[in-house]
């Protein structure tokens, strides 16, 4: 599949590209503490003032200011 059908198939499913340049270094803030992609989705949900559901202990007490651990 060309590259262009395949973001245009994101576009009409709603997905948003997010530039994620300016959030490195909050990214790279946690880098102690959780791995590189955690890292990505808990600045981008601090970004979106929204919350991260994770079934990761460790995510979520890294970043209890955002992440939703669900007890199960």
């Amino acid at each position: 599949m060309p590259r262009n059908a395949s973001l245009d198939r994101s576009v009409a499913l709603g997905v948003e590209q997010v530039p994620m340049m300016s959030m490195l270094p909050a990214v790279h803030a946690l880098r102690h503490n959780v791995r590189a992609y955690d890292a990505t989705y808990a600045v981008l949900a601090r970004a979106a003032q929204c919350s991260l559901l994770t079934l990761d202990a460790r995510l979520a007490a890294a970043v209890p200011d955002c992440a939703l651990l669900p007890t199960i």
